[in-house]
C-alpha cells in the first residue's frame, strides 16, 4: 500500500507567512522606486504630436528645449501649450538623460576598444 502523501506546508499558521511577504515587499521596494517615472515638461504641438522635454528658454517667438536626443528650437506658432514640471523634476530628468548619455559613451568606447584589440590580434605577420 502506498502511504498518503501530505500536502506540503506553505507557511506555518500566523506570523511566518506575514514575515515572508513583508520581507519580499521590502526587498522589492527599491526596484519599484527606481522604476517610478520622472516627470519633465511636456510640449504639445498643434499637429497633435507631444514631446517630453526640459524647456531651456522661452522667447516671444520661439521655445528652446532639450530632449534626450539634443536641443531644439521651435516657433511658438507650432506649439499648442506646455505642461510645466517643477524645477526639481526637470533637474532629475536632465540628470537621468546625462547618466544614459555617459553609459552610451562608455559602451561605444568599449566597442571601439574591443574592435581595435580584435584587429590587433588578427593581423597577419606580413602586416607587422
Amino acid at each position: 500500500m502506498s502511504e498518503p502523501t501530505a500536502e506540503p506546508r506553505r507557511c506555518s499558521p500566523g506570523r511566518s507567512c506575514r514575515r515572508f511577504f513583508t520581507g519580499a515587499a521590502i526587498a522589492l521596494l527599491p526596484a519599484a522606486i527606481s522604476v517610478s517615472p520622472i516627470s519633465a515638461d511636456e510640449i504639445y504641438f498643434k499637429s497633435g504630436y507631444s514631446e517630453t522635454a526640459v524647456v531651456i528658454r522661452e522667447r516671444e517667438a520661439s521655445v528652446t528645449f532639450k530632449t534626450e536626443m539634443g536641443m531644439s528650437t521651435v516657433s511658438r506658432e507650432k506649439i499648442d501649450f506646455i505642461e510645466e514640471a517643477t524645477q526639481e523634476e526637470n533637474r532629475a530628468f536632465l540628470k537621468q538623460w546625462r547618466k544614459k548619455e555617459l553609459e552610451r559613451e562608455a559602451a561605444q568606447e568599449a566597442s571601439r576598444e574591443a574592435k581595435r584589440r580584435f584587429e590587433e590580434d588578427n593581423r597577419s605577420p606580413r602586416d607587422l
